[in-house]
């Protein structure tokens, strides 16, 4: 671990960590202090198990990387917010996890309103709205 963290070679730490020893809360602090980009490539390598073993934690991770709070490189006027991830590019990491997946999209939603996915996120959000497969008790009872 220590030889693959000092020569930079993320994915074997993280491999390690989150592969051999299961250090979830360590591996999402290091993903944390990674570059935007160099964070968004491990989260979609990743993402899966992170979902699985810590969701509240990756999605507010994946919420700093797509919006403008995580991005150090604009300024108020927004120049820079095209470099940002969109949501639709992590969707495949909450395959397993619909629950999860509605709650970063809807996090994200109040976030940024004027997305360029702003269709495919809101319609993925209807579509696990309406998906068989998530429980709502509020609308069982009507």
């Amino acid at each position: 671990m220590y030889v693959a963290k000092k020569a930079g070679r993320h994915e074997w730490y993280l491999k390690i960590l989150l592969e051999d020893l299961g250090s979830y809360e360590e591996a999402l602090e290091y993903i944390s202090s990674l570059e935007a980009s160099q964070a968004g490539m491990t989260i979609k390598e990743y993402g899966k198990i992170l979902i699985e073993h810590k969701p509240v934690e990756t999605i507010e991770i994946l919420i700093r990387l797509c919006t403008e709070d995580g991005d150090k490189r604009g300024d108020s006027s927004g120049l820079f917010v095209s470099m940002l991830p969109s949501p639709v590019d992590f969707l495949s990491i909450f395959i397993h996890h619909p629950q999860s997946l509605m709650e970063f999209l809807e996090k994200y939603t109040n976030k940024v309103n004027d997305s360029p996915a702003q269709v495919e996120i809101h319609n993925t959000l209807l579509e696990l709205y309406i998906a068989n497969e998530l429980n709502f008790p509020s609308m069982s009872q009507v």
